[in-house]
């Protein structure tokens, strides 16, 4: 079984996910709609049967642990009510017979003491043990008195205490039903023990229970009432045992569900840990806080609506290109290519520690990184020259050690800058602003080997430093300009080179055998990342991964799997089974280690106060308006299906005591045509009702059908007439009988024997729904109680006074019973909706949690990539990893608002935020077109300042499936053309005058490299020759048109519409001849 991570890893299929609890294997979230009875009822019986044996030795035990509150809780209940009897059978005994001796009260006495004893014993800490073993006695002393009194034909509160006992003691399910056939058993034994023998005389001398002397009754009589006690004996028997299996199982059912949302809350806590580990690796932590607190703040609103932006000055800005990568490129592999950056990178990030530091990132072969941003720092200046210095030397290094022919030229400025993240798709934090480009200015135009600063850098470190003056240099920057303010103009800076001798790391006090190279690496090998030879991915030959094989990363069926019974059951060593119950040992340890755990359980698993009974009426009340009841739950979750239930239930009870009342009968041939009828409309009744009421579940009634208080008050006062009226036809039957069947032939004393007999039969109909409310429960019972006391006096006045009186003592003991028991089950059905639903959002929101750490994840890397990653790697932020692939026909394309920094963009107004709002409206709104269906194989590679670039052909399992090598290139042309529509769209709705953006773009296809760079803050890149002449393209077009070299043209000329441009120069390749793409072809 697959272990709990310790940190979210994302699904690699990046799917939904298709399970709750691992307790319904073939269960989802979504809506039950289209199920058929059959299969639920298939479900529902899967479902019990793995909630009501865990099949896990420590879930079970900490489920003991977990419900011992209850078990406390019910054991004084139960002892309240064997108290209360108690004393009131001793005040009626006082109140008849005051001259009872005193030595008649001992038993009485000590009986009371005894209660009170235990009752005061609960409220110490105490074990399950000792409560098992009272509830054990309990249960046994109440089956002795009832088999006692039954014996002795003595009427006393015997059965529904007995009830009550078995129902409120916490006794296993195997001891209760030992319990339960012992006592029918000898229930059986006695009737047949008392019973008269047909052979005999026709009537015999019996002792009548009133104390009016003996009398005679009819041997028929006696068939009737010993088959009477027996089938009520059976229906008492599946009263308890219906009652507390649904008990127990929805007990076990919400402990389940509180655990999972223990875990699932976890589950989201780590997904939050998860996001800022992925996003740390894109953004500095300062930032990702901030970033996170705002992406909450702005949830719902589109991102181009916001953005994150800060503006700094006193920040210093490095940048450093690779002079001679190009060279290197091509007499290596793209695995080769990848692996010799990364190695690289890996030093400059140590050196980015070590100097202070942050690392903005990597744009192929370009690296930089600022300080002083974004936390403020004195010494941001030195801190750059020195990391410009440490580059250089760690080059020539690198150069030695590698065998390699490589420069650095390093640019350093000083200046102030604008932090954001822009875009909705592959963002990331960069720096805006001009002396950002006139940092990468100086860069481009320095020596090989050499730190070239501006004079802005040389004025903060000039006496730190050596430098030698350098060129000067023409750049981009605001000027004032009179009244006018700032404008945007070109001047000339004077530019420094920084002598290499001089650097503070160079002439520290330390040995000098070891170089800055030595230490870097050294401080590799104790951090455990120089060796990652192992865990580079060589695709060279473009070739798929099924993406089935990548389930290896944490995903649903992980988080399932800790509840999969089959595993569970699976014979293991005790090694093995130490693996296998980790995940469990560890959640429990968690919630036992936070209380919150099991205060949670003990506060589900307990009875109820009036406070947490309006508190949960209250949340249910509001559920009812927020969320589909059957959503994502079988039968123990739902109320409708508890509902369904109760009315199976006691639709059975009521045929059950129909039965009873036929055979009470049928010897005497005594039964009345209107008592034919009457269980003719019965039985017609209960079956319009059961299958309103499947139908009804399977149908529910829409909001949109009943409003607001009329849903909640209709659909609640249905159900519990519904439940009325079912428990009440027993009663109204019992009426029917009596006037139509046996008071017609026996005697009024006979029939107040029968009346007697079938009274806890009646009213143990009561105690079964559950979805009922126990006040309701209780005035039902009570009116049950009164219609018999009424048939009492119907049948004359020759019944015993003490008889009748002894028949109303039950009454007390029968509304406690029915009132105790229906309170328990309420609370365990509401409770256990309330667990799911508290385990339902607690999943989703965790879910919500996943996707937003994966969807951070995917902005990094593409989840193809990630799913070959994850073959070698299992966690890709810690462990070093390296991708690479070779993709021989890919399209690349660059886009640039030409005209956006020259006329939109001023610094001299909130530091450029507002001019970047509009950026981040033009980038996310090219970001939106690659969610339309046709532009799946379209991803976003990067945006730099204004520059949008994308490609495709990138996935090679997407190539494998496509026949037309070019489909790909046909849908990035098609994009092409859709970001010219979007920026025309942009410039009609927010821009007022004539100064419009301007779209200009190259479009290039061929051999490309696309991979993985860097670790400490990875960067999916694509770069080669193809690259280039995509990049050149876009630079040299003219707005408004989409220029392509000659073999573009060649390729597409089928599908698009092309004109001529002429021959192009562009560096590094000389005259190329280009072409214009107008439209598309349509054939």
């Amino acid at each position: 079984m697959c272990a709990v991570s310790s940190g979210l890893k994302h699904r690699a299929n990046g799917g939904h996910s298709s399970g709750y609890f691992d307790i319904y294997p073939t269960q989802d979230l979504s809506p039950r709609t289209g199920f058929s009875l059959t299969n639920r009822i298939r479900l529902a019986y899967g479902e019990i049967r793995r909630v009501w044996d865990f099949g896990c030795y420590v879930l079970e035990d900490y489920f003991e642990e977990t419900s011992l509150p209850h078990a406390v809780y019910s054991i004084r209940a139960a002892l309240k009510v064997l108290l209360m009897m108690t004393l009131s059978w001793l005040i009626t005994c006082l109140v008849r017979s005051p001259s009872l001796k005193a030595s008649w009260f001992s038993p009485t006495i000590i009986l009371i003491t005894g209660e009170l004893t235990i009752y005061l014993m609960t409220f110490s800490k105490l074990s399950r043990v000792p409560y098992s073993v009272c509830s054990l006695c309990g249960g046994l002393i109440a089956m002795v008195l009832e088999l006692l009194f039954a014996a002795q034909e003595t009427i006393l509160p015997s059965v529904p205490l007995y009830m009550l006992l078995l129902i409120l003691f916490p006794l296993s399910w195997r001891v209760l039903m030992a319990i339960s056939a012992i006592k029918m058993i000898a229930c059986l034994t006695l009737n047949f023990v008392t019973f008269i023998s047909p052979s005999e005389m026709g009537t015999v001398n019996r002792t009548t229970v009133a104390h009016n002397g003996a009398g005679t009754i009819p041997l028929d009589f006696l068939h009737s009432e010993r088959l009477t006690q027996n089938l009520q004996c059976i229906g008492i028997l599946f009263t308890i045992l219906f009652t507390s299996f649904r008990l127990r199982l929805r007990r076990r059912a919400a402990f389940l569900r509180t655990i999972e949302a223990f875990q699932a809350r976890n589950w989201g806590k780590q997904g939050i840990s998860e996001q800022f580990r992925w996003i740390d690796t894109i953004m500095p932590s300062v930032v990702s806080k901030k970033y996170m607190r705002l992406r909450k703040q702005k949830l719902g609103q589109g991102k181009r609506m916001w953005i994150y932006s800060e503006s700094m000055d006193n920040v210093s800005i490095l940048f450093a290109d690779i002079a001679g990568f190009t060279q290197v490129c091509a007499q290596k592999s793209a695995t080769q290519v990848v692996s010799l950056l990364n190695d690289l990178y890996r030093y400059f990030d140590d050196l980015c520690g070590i100097v202070n530091c942050e690392k903005i990132g990597t744009l192929g072969d370009c690296y930089y990184c600022v300080a002083g941003c974004p936390v403020p720092q004195p010494n941001h200046a030195e801190a750059c020259v020195e990391m410009g210095l440490g580059l250089c030397r760690i080059m020539k290094r690198f150069n030695k050690s590698y065998q390699e022919r490589m420069d650095l030229r390093v640019g350093v400025h000083t200046g102030k800058v604008n932090a954001a993240i822009i875009g909705q798709q592959r963002f990331r934090y960069d720096v805006y602003s001009y002396d950002v480009s006139i940092a990468n200015a100086l860069a481009n135009s320095g020596l090989p080997g050499r730190v070239h600063i501006s004079e802005a850098t040389y004025t903060l470190v000039k006496h730190v430093y050596e430098v030698a003056a350098g060129p000067g240099l023409d750049v981009k920057q605001e000027i004032r300009s009179g009244i006018a303010g700032m404008v945007l103009g070109r001047t000339r800076i004077k530019s420094f080179f920084v002598n290499p001798r001089s650097s503070v790391l160079y002439n520290a006090p330390v040995e000098k055998s070891i170089t800055l190279f030595q230490r870097l690496k050294a401080r590799r090998k104790l951090e455990s990342i120089d060796d990652f030879s192992h865990s580079i991915v060589d695709f060279e030959d473009g070739g798929t991964v099924d993406e089935g094989v990548m389930n290896t990363s944490f995903s649903t069926e992980q988080y399932r799997s800790i509840w999969r019974s089959d595993q569970l059951r699976t014979p293991v060593g005790i090694e093995d089974k130490t693996k296998l119950y980790r995940p469990l040992l560890t959640i429990i340890n968690e919630m036992r280690e936070q209380q919150e755990g099991l205060m949670k359980i003990s506060d589900q698993l307990s009875p109820y106060s009036g406070t947490r009974l309006f508190q949960l009426w209250f949340t249910e009340l509001s559920d009812r308006f927020s969320i589909n009841e059957n959503e994502g739950s079988i039968c123990m979750d739902s109320l409708e299906y508890s509902y369904m239930f109760d009315v199976f239930g006691t639709v059975a009870m009521c045929l059950f005591t129909l039965m009873v009342s036929w055979l009470s009968v049928l010897e005497s041939d005594i039964a009345h045509l209107g008592f034919r009828l009457f269980s003719i409309a019965e039985v017609i009744c209960e079956a319009v009702i059961l299958t309103l009421v499947i139908w009804y579940t399977e149908h529910p009634i829409s909001p949109k059908c009943l409003q607001g208080k009329l849903r909640l008050i209709s659909l609640g006062l249905a159900k519990e007439c519904t439940l009325f009226l079912l428990t009440s036809i027993p009663t109204i039957r019992l009426v029917f009988w009596l006037q139509f069947t046996v008071n017609q032939k026996y005697s009024n004393r006979l029939v107040s024997r029968l009346v007697l007999d079938l009274q806890v039969l009646v009213t143990c109909i009561h105690i079964l729904p559950a979805t009922s409310s126990a006040i309701v429960r209780s005035l039902g019972c009570l009116l049950t109680l009164i219609t018999l006391r009424l048939l009492l006096n119907w049948t004359g006045k020759i019944v015993a006074e003490e008889f009748v009186e002894l028949e109303e003592l039950q009454w007390f003991p029968i509304l406690w019973m029915v009132y105790f028991i229906t309170r328990l089950n309420h609370h365990s059905c509401r409770h256990g909706f309330r667990a799911f639903r508290e385990a339902l959002s607690a999943r989703l929101r965790a879910d919500e949690e996943e996707k937003e750490a994966r969807d951070l994840l995917h902005n990094i890397v593409p989840p193809y990539v990630l799913n070959r990653v994850m073959l070698l790697c299992k966690d890709p932020v810690k462990e070093p990893w390296t991708y690479a692939v070779s993709l021989p026909n890919a399209g690349v394309m660059f886009a640039s608002v030409s005209n956006f920094f020259s006329t939109y963009y001023r610094e001299d107004y909130k530091g450029g935020e507002s001019a970047l709002v509009l950026l981040n409206a033009i980038i996310s709104s090219f970001d939106g077109l690659l969610s339309r269906p046709t532009m799946v194989e379209v991803e976003k590679i990067k945006t730099m300042n204004d520059c949008y670039m994308a490609a495709s052909g990138l996935n090679p399992n997407k190539l494998a499936e496509t026949a037309d090598s070019k489909t790909h290139l046909v849908a990035l042309m098609d994009f092409c053309f859709l970001m010219i529509d979007a920026m025309e769209e942009f410039n009609a709705n927010y821009i007022v005058g004539s100064e419009n953006f301007e779209l200009k773009i190259g479009y290039n296809c061929g051999a490309v490299t696309a991979g993985i760079i860097g670790i400490r803050k990875p960067f999916y890149d694509v770069w080669g020759d193809t690259v280039n002449v995509a990049s050149r393209m876009h630079m040299t077009a003219k707005p408004g048109i989409v220029q392509v070299p000659s073999h573009v043209y060649d390729l597409l000329k089928a599908q698009y519409e092309f004109e001529s441009l002429g021959e192009v120069f562009v560096r590094g390749k000389g005259l190329i001849h280009t072409y214009s793409c107008t439209q598309k072809r349509y054939t």
